[in-house]
Order: structure tokens, then C-alpha cells, then sequence
């Protein structure tokens, strides 16, 4: 008995592995680049990994710590567990399905030729039943490209998402240091306004000078008193923000020690537009939706043909329990295939068709959109970086002529020479220049940052396996 099912069983598998392999999903083709996603550039090999790029040690082991803590990316790390999960759950509707089953049947009859009103039976069964659904339209395999191309689209999601914490958390220390930076300006001219107020006093009881010069010297000093709680107020907002993306609490002295003046992102040359769909992990994520968009066009065309499946069992059966194993006459097998066409259903297989069809198009906009707003941000930081240099080295500049123009005023204020309000000019253009110098190297900076965002930079490219290593390995 188990012989001949098992001839039986391997004469239909083979047969069915024989004539499946066919596919209805169009075939795959890349889009076309949308209109104006070009710029000039020199091609690079690669954009380095984020430890080569950030040059304080103390920033890269905040971006370290919040690549192991950041609730975002831990998130993003489990949806792509899901995706591979969903994968699984896909791929097993390709192979046969085996269950065990066992159970017991108690029935009454009735039989009015018999002097008994009722007639009892119990009869005992044990078995293995074998189903599967033969793949003959694709549906199934189609099924399973598309999972495979949506783990691949999460996978990319993933790197996004790190790229994206790496660039937060940057712009938040660099803000924090710009921040501290600009209260110790403020800190450096309270205490100046302070002492220059004080000498005024001194000048204002001796009758050197009138009630208008002392009101002027307080009304710089309340100044100064503002934006020295401003500044603080701010510090302390950018190191609580720093500690969400970190995922962890920070030093509270994290940044104090630095100047803003100081730090620099390395140039790189700029990659050629075509290399930048190889490297954005967002455009690789946009076009594996598409493909597995193509995939389900396939798998919804193959819902219009019969669905095939084959189902076997063997086992044994006994009215009584011990005699289940106990003689061959007991045992029994079944095979055979099973057909169900579709003949109707109110269009809803109509309608399948027409939403991945739909949502291929989707997929194509989506494809095309990500592609221009990359090419987008690239382009603009690139311009920006140019601008933003020449700012900078105009506001230093500005910043060391006004601190001459202050230092001058300031001495001959003290020695009689000039008037109070020159002095309070001078003093309002320097903070201004320097606060002026900070926010353009804090803006240059961040565009440094989004530049190398933009080019795809950020993640460790040379860990990650290639979509067709996944592929085989899937």
C-alpha cells in the first residue's frame, strides 16, 4: 500500500515540476530618468562611510551610540525582520503541505429491521494527509517575487533611515556646539557691557557724563542679559533633542569644549547623476516597489485560470483503538488532483487586475518623483556649497574688521576721545558679525551634512550584500 502511494505521489510531483515555469507578469523594465535629473560632476568611486567623514570624535561616538539605541532605526530593523518574515510565509505556499491527523467517530443509526432501535459504531483513523497547489500560471511564484522585492524595498527603507538618524544627529551637535558658541559670546559681552556700564556710573556721579550715556550703557547690558538667557534656554532644548535621536541620555558638558569655527567635513568629489541610482538607498527602495508591483500583475492575471491542486493521504483505520497499527487490511491511501475554475465573482478578479495595474503605474511616479527629488537636493547643495563658502569667508572677515572697529571705539571712549554711542555701535556691529560668523559656518555645515546625504553617503556600502546575493540566498 505505502509503495504504491509513493510511486503514485513522485509520478505526480514530477509531472508538475515538469510542466510549471510559466509566468504571466510583463516584463521587467527599468524607467526612464524624468526631465531634469542631471548636473555636472566628477565621478566618484564611492562616497566614504560616515567614521571617515565626521572628524570630531566626540560626534561620532554620538552617531555610534544612536545607531545601536535610536528607536527609529530599531524599528526600521524590525520591519525589515517583518518583510523577511512575510517572505517565508510566501515562499512555503510553494512547497507541499504534510499534516498528521488522528481523531475518532462515534455515530448512532437507526435501524427499524432490527430489534435494536438503535445502532452504535466508533471508529478510530490516524494518518498523513499531503496537499499542493501546482504552480502551473505563476501565481504563487509571482507571489513570491514581489515578497522578495518588498523585503529588498525594506531593506533599503532601512539604510534611509540610518542615513537619516547619522544627518539628525550631526545637524543636532552641531547646533548644540553653534549654540554654546553664541553663549559665550554672550557671556564675553555681558560681562564687558557689565564693566563698561560700571565706568559710566562712575563718570555719571563724578558729572562727566549725562543721564543718556548711563541709560545706554544699561539698555547694552539688559541686552546682553537677554540673549545670554536666550542662548541658555537654547542649550539646554539642544541637548535634550540630541538625547531623543541618541536614544540615551547625553553629558550634560557634551559640545562645550569645542568651537564651531573648528570643524569641517572633508570635500569629496562629486558623483556623476547615473551612479546616484546605485547608491540612494531611497531610489533603490522606490524601484523594488516597482518590480514587486510587476510581480503582482502576474500573480492577479493568474487568478483568471484554474487553480490545480493535488491531494494524497495515508493512513490506517479500526473500530478499535489497539488494532489501528495492528493488520494491513486496516490501512488505506488516496490521491488525486483537485480544480476549482473560476466562473463568478463579480468582477472582483477584474478588479484585482486593474489595481496592480493601477498600482504599477503608482510605483512608476513614485520611481520617477524620488529620482528628481534626489537629483534635486543634490543639485541645490552643491550650488549651496559654493555660496556658503564665500559667505563664511565674508562673514570672517566682517567679524575681524568689526572687532578692530570695536576695540578702537571702546579705547577712545575711555580716553575721552570719542562718545559712548560710538562705543555701543561698534559693540552691537561686533555681536553682531560674530553671531553672523557662527550661523554661516552652522549652515555650512549642514549643507556639508545634506550634501553627503544626498550623494547616498551614510551607511556602510561595502556590508551590505547585493540584491541578487539576496535573491539566491532568498
Amino acid at each position: 500500500m505505502f509503495k504504491a502511494f509513493r510511486l503514485t505521489a513522485a509520478a505526480a510531483v514530477t509531472a508538475a515540476a515538469l510542466i510549471s515555469g510559466c509566468s504571466l507578469a510583463p516584463d521587467y523594465e527599468r524607467p526612464s530618468m524624468p526631465e531634469g535629473a542631471f548636473w555636472s560632476g566628477d565621478t566618484a568611486a564611492g562616497i566614504p562611510d560616515w567614521q571617515k567623514q565626521f572628524s570630531s570624535a566626540e560626534l561620532s561616538r554620538l552617531i555610534d551610540q544612536a545607531l545601536k539605541t535610536n528607536r527609529d532605526l530599531k524599528l526600521a530593523i524590525l520591519n525589515v525582520a517583518a518583510y523577511e518574515a512575510k517572505y517565508r510565509i510566501t515562499r512555503a505556499d510553494l512547497l507541499p503541505s504534510l499534516n498528521g491527523a488522528a481523531g475518532s467517530t462515534r455515530s448512532k443509526v437507526s435501524d427499524s429491521q432490527s430489534n435494536m432501535t438503535n445502532i452504535y459504531s466508533t471508529q478510530y483513523n490516524v494518518g498523513l494527509n499531503v496537499g499542493w497547489e501546482l504552480d502551473f500560471f505563476g501565481k504563487i511564484r509571482n507571489q513570491k517575487e514581489a515578497a522578495v522585492e518588498q523585503y529588498l524595498a525594506e531593506q533599503e527603507n532601512r539604510k534611509s533611515a540610518q542615513m537619516s538618524i547619522i544627518a539628525a544627529v550631526a545637524d543636532a551637535y552641531y547646533t548644540l556646539v553653534a549654540d554654546r558658541n553664541l553663549l559665550e559670546i554672550s557671556k564675553r559681552t555681558l560681562k564687558t557691557e557689565e564693566e563698561s556700564s560700571a565706568l559710566v556710573k562712575q563718570q555719571l556721579d563724578s558729572g562727566a557724563v549725562s543721564d543718556l550715556t548711563y541709560v545706554q550703557a544699561q539698555t547694552a547690558v539688559d541686552q546682553a542679559r537677554i540673549n545670554t538667557a536666550n542662548y541658555e534656554r537654547l542649550v539646554s532644548i539642544d541637548l535634550s533633542s540630541l538625547s531623543v535621536l541618541v536614544g540615551a541620555e547625553i553629558p550634560s558638558d557634551t559640545g562645550s569644549s569645542v568651537s564651531l569655527l573648528d570643524l569641517s567635513l572633508p570635500a569629496f568629489p562629486v558623483a556623476a547623476p547615473s551612479s546616484l541610482l546605485e547608491r540612494r538607498p531611497d531610489i533603490m527602495a522606490a524601484e523594488h516597489n516597482l518590480r514587486a508591483a510587476n510581480a503582482s500583475i502576474g500573480a492577479a492575471r493568474a487568478a483568471f485560470f484554474p487553480s490545480i491542486s493535488l491531494n494524497a493521504g495515508v493512513g490506517s483505520i479500526s473500530p478499535e483503538m489497539n488494532e489501528l497499527f495492528g493488520t494491513s487490511r486496516n490501512g488505506y491511501w488516496s490521491i488525486g488532483p483537485a480544480i476549482t475554475v473560476p466562473i463568478f465573482n463579480g468582477g472582483r478578479l477584474k478588479g484585482s487586475l486593474d489595481l496592480a495595474k493601477i498600482q504599477k503605474e503608482a510605483a512608476v511616479v513614485t520611481y520617477q518623483k524620488t529620482i528628481r527629488d534626489a537629483f534635486k537636493e543634490v543639485y541645490d547643495s552643491i550650488v549651496s556649497q559654493k555660496a556658503y563658502t564665500d559667505q563664511f569667508n565674508a562673514a570672517s572677515s566682517l567679524r575681524k574688521s568689526t572687532e578692530r572697529y570695536f576695540n578702537l571705539a571702546d579705547t577712545r571712549y575711555r580716553n575721552g576721545v570719542d562718545s559712548y554711542l560710538t562705543r555701543l555701535d561698534a559693540e552691537r556691529a561686533f555681536f553682531s558679525a560674530q553671531t553672523g560668523e557662527i550661523g554661516t559656518k552652522l549652515a555650512q555645515l549642514i549643507n556639508d551634512v545634506t550634501l553627503y546625504k544626498a550623494l547616498g553617503g551614510g551607511w556602510h556600502q561595502g556590508d551590505d550584500a547585493s540584491a541578487k546575493e539576496i535573491r539566491k540566498k532568498l
